[in-house]
């Protein structure tokens, strides 16, 4: 990866109360400009509170800028969603089954907010705490310190998330490192949970169904009650396996009409960052391509959103709606702390954790 030109701005996102105290929250705004170039590559917003990404704009084409991932105009919506709509997700992203596991022994008791699973880190997860921020040159970096017992984990987590403007095989991308410390063995995986429509956030159902996609998957998990047991399948779902492929709507077909899997990604013989997914929208011109060095990815249409015509108050007046967006999450194997079989998600002290994933951006299938 080599660096361009980012420009970071800071400006008042509004205010956040709680337990009889006021914090001002700031958000930030990181421009990229490529080279001899004027108009921006790439425009991200983050904001503190989950470590949240607010918006992210790429442009088409015709150069013009749109929004593509959903987002809202205010911190109080940010901080009473329930979809958790571009936040940091922690301790352990997905759902754990039974709402507790067994370590060195002991058994640990979670937060149950899922039915009978524990699902993105809990009642108040990683995406509903305030981190602290600092900037850097062309990047931000939010940290948070999560204590002992908190949502019935162990040990103390000192969690961090750098979002990073840079070029990435020449391209405009979005770079997302996580690391992790631990002060007693405990669980962390950490994701992100951005919608994308590369047609532009409000344009919904009808301009996600645009898509082609991607993944570069042979194997997905067997989800029961959308809990992993250790079992994998094929990943297109047809005898023979290979990569799901082709028109979105397509790829969603063949997974049942919607898509809610965890992928098993390549190993690409050792190689740190591989490529996991392509979602390209010809409309629009825009591509864009996941790097990652996790095992596994989870792709998700939305398919707990308000159906229409109703839908979930939005950015700028957008209603967003189920099957009007798509989660693309790189994470270690959903569930992991209760399947022996899959790698192990423990932290422990004098060891770090560490996790990334870009999202580049482009035009035009490649």
């Amino acid at each position: 990866m080599s660096a361009f030109n980012v420009q970071i701005e800071r400006a008042p996102f509004g205010v956040l109360s709680e337990n009889g105290f006021d914090a001002q929250v700031d958000k930030f705004q990181l421009t990229g400009t490529l080279p001899g170039r004027t108009q921006p590559a790439l425009v991200a917003v983050v904001c503190p509170l989950g470590a949240t990404l607010l918006s992210l704009l790429v442009p088409d084409e015709d150069g013009k800028m749109d929004d593509v991932t959903l987002g809202f105009d205010t911190l109080s919506e940010y901080q009473h969603q329930d979809s958790y709509i571009g936040a940091t997700i922690g301790r352990v992203a997905s759902r754990i089954a039974g709402n507790q596991f067994q370590l060195d022994n002991v058994t640990y008791k979670l937060a149950g907010n899922s039915g009978g699973s524990h699902l993105h880190g809990g009642i108040r997860g990683f995406d509903k705490r305030l981190w602290s921020a600092d900037v850097g040159k062309d990047s931000v970096t939010f940290s948070y310190l999560s204590p002992n017992g908190e949502e019935g984990y162990p040990g103390d987590v000192m969690a961090q998330v750098t979002y990073r403007l840079v070029r990435h095989e020449g391209l405009a991308a979005l770079s997302l490192q996580y690391r992790g410390l631990a002060g007693a063995a405990t669980p962390l995986s950490m994701t992100n949970h951005a919608y994308f429509n590369l047609a532009g956030h409000e344009s919904g159902e009808k301009g996600l169904l645009q898509h082609d996609i991607t993944i570069r998957a042979d194997k997905k998990l067997v989800l029961e009650g959308g809990l992993a047991n250790g079992q994998m399948v094929n990943a297109s779902g047809a005898p023979g396996g290979g990569w799901p492929q082709g028109a979105l709507p397509d790829v969603m077909a063949a997974n049942g009409g919607e898509i809610d899997d965890v992928f098993v990604l390549p190993t690409d013989g050792g190689l740190d960052m591989k490529t996991a997914a392509t979602l390209t929208h010809a409309g629009s011109g825009r591509r864009l391509t996941v790097f990652t060095d996790q095992p596994a990815l989870v792709v998700y249409t939305a398919n707990h959103l308000p159906a229409a015509p109703g839908g979930l108050p939005g950015r700028g007046g957008a209603r967003y709606q189920r099957h009007g967006s798509i989660a693309l999450e790189t994470s270690a194997f959903p569930n992991a702390v209760n399947v022996p079989s899959f790698p192990s998600v423990t932290l422990r002290p004098g060891n770090v954790y560490e996790h990334r994933c870009v999202y580049q951006f482009g035009i035009g299938a490649r």
